[in-house]
């Protein structure tokens, strides 16, 4: 009989949050953006280890903890979500005027909550646990859309959207089998510890955190100390950062203003039940898993948005490999996997032999529209401008999007390569189009914003004109 064993979650009832009465205010930073959590942890690269070692309660706990949390709050997730937010932000302009891009698109919001349903109750389970602000659970609506494949054309994958450097110092190593990035509990856990980790470093503002879980630590830490030795205010919105980081800022509190008021904001939302939706198991031996959802009668949709990081339908040749499954499937899956023998993995194709740990996926250049898309919401998804998915895609804005219609993201290398050419005949010059940032533009052509300022004798803030004319490759 095979070797298999439960690995279960410790389910916890969903409360709200109490704040911190001495939570102070400096600058224009919301007073709730710094907040007391948890002792930072000491090196980011201990986090490997920590993943290595989950421990959880017997799968039997987790069904009487669920069975309580269904009995004690009939309401469901999002309402429990949207009684407990503490971020604040509605007093802002940007802000507000985030808030009106969102309504003007109702189906992107309601499609990303319908998606976040298996998901939320672990993450927000997590949070809790941690001490961390719930609107956190908020944030892979940006990041992905909480789809839990989602691939950026720079690199990014899964809910949490870790790019290589940083998903490799937690943990969430690569190989032609499984993708750890895209892992529901390994990823959700790295991001919530990194996201621990910076609050710790920013003296608990979760503002200055999640900016940096966008730009990096070094660059908020550089743009901060600057503040400090010009004796400035050091809050996210005092700081020099560039504009895909404060959108991010913005958006997010956004969302959270939206969330905390959806009926009044006209936000319709399906409530999930306050109870886990999914179970792990750990499967001793190799296991054909496309067999094992067959024969455990598990809807295949389901199953490949628990587990998006197996690439090819089986665990490969490690042992001890970790699953997830629908709670109401877990005793039939235990059983399937009992019966099953040892599976022989299937023949890798030749190109995927020499994977290493650190082997890179790269980036999508196409998309398939689901219910709610429109070229706005994926732009904003996917981190480009709609201006140019009109142009790739030869469609208006406004044209509607058909459920499967194939969206190109990104220029083949072909285009790319006559751009390129077209863009060396003018010198090395690039001419700014609608709706374009130094950020776009350093993305677009692979240099930094510093050498489009320096390049082009630019402030940081200063606005781009649609037509101006900017050197965007290595002066001669």
């Amino acid at each position: 009989m095979r070797r298999l064993k439960r690995h279960p979650w410790s389910a916890f009832m969903w409360l709200t949050m109490t704040l911190c009465g001495g939570c102070s205010e400096d600058g224009l930073k919301p007073v709730s953006s710094r907040l007391p959590g948890p002792a930072p942890v000491a090196e980011i690269a201990d986090h490997a280890t920590r993943h290595a070692a989950l421990t959880s309660l017997s799968a039997g706990s987790v069904v009487h903890e669920g069975a309580r949390a269904r009995d004690s709050d009939a309401a469901g997730l999002w309402h429990s979500l949207a009684q407990s937010l503490i971020l604040k932000g509605v007093q802002r302009r940007d802000v507000r005027r985030e808030m009106d891009a969102y309504q003007a698109q109702p189906k992107f919001l309601q499609a990303a909550s319908a998606r976040a349903t298996p998901y939320l109750y672990f993450i927000m389970t997590e949070l809790k646990k941690r001490h961390m602000p719930p609107d956190l659970a908020l944030l892979p609506i940006l990041e992905s859309g909480y789809e839990p494949n989602a691939h950026s054309p720079y690199g990014a994958t899964g809910l949490w959207q870790f790019m290589n450097g940083t998903s490799n110092k937690f943990g969430l190593q690569q190989t032609q089998w499984v993708d750890n990035r895209l892992d529901i509990i390994a990823s959700t856990q790295a991001a919530l510890d990194y996201l621990n980790t910076l609050q710790g470093q920013f003296g608990g503002d979760w503002l200055l955190a999640i900016a940096a879980y966008n730009a990096g630590w070094g660059n908020i830490a550089r743009a901060v100390e600057q503040n400090q030795r010009a004796k400035r205010p050091t809050d996210v919105w005092s700081i020099r950062t560039s504009e895909e980081t404060r959108h991010l800022v913005v958006r997010l509190l956004a969302l959270v203003e939206l969330y905390r008021h959806a009926p009044t904001n006209n936000l319709v939302l399906e409530e999930v039940p306050m109870a886990p939706f999914f179970a792990p198991l750990v499967l001793r031996e190799p296991t054909d898993l496309k067999q094992l959802v067959s024969l455990a009668r598990i809807d295949e949709a389901t199953f490949r948005a628990l587990n998006p990081g197996f690439r090819r339908g089986h665990t490969g040749p490690s042992h001890d490999q970790r699953i997830l499954v629908p709670l109401a499937s877990l005793e039939a899956t235990t059983r399937m996997a009992q019966t099953l023998g040892p599976s022989k993995p299937p023949q890798a194709p030749a190109e995927r032999l020499a994977a290493t740990p650190n082997h890179k996926m790269g980036p999508p250049r196409t998309y398939a529209a689901k219910q709610g898309d429109s070229l706005w919401t994926i732009a904003r998804r996917y981190d480009t401008r709609v201006s140019q998915l009109e142009q790739l895609n030869k469609l208006s804005r406004d044209t509607p999007l058909r459920i499967g219609q194939l969206i190109v993201l990104a220029p083949t290398p072909g285009h790319a390569a006559s751009r390129h050419a077209q863009t060396q005949a003018r010198a090395h010059k690039y001419q700014v189009q609608d709706g374009d940032t130094l950020w776009t533009i350093s993305r677009q052509f692979k240099i930094t914003i510093d050498q489009l300022l320096s390049w082009n004798n630019l402030k940081a803030k200063r606005s781009l004109r649609p037509g101006q004319q900017l050197i965007v490759s290595e002066p001669a």
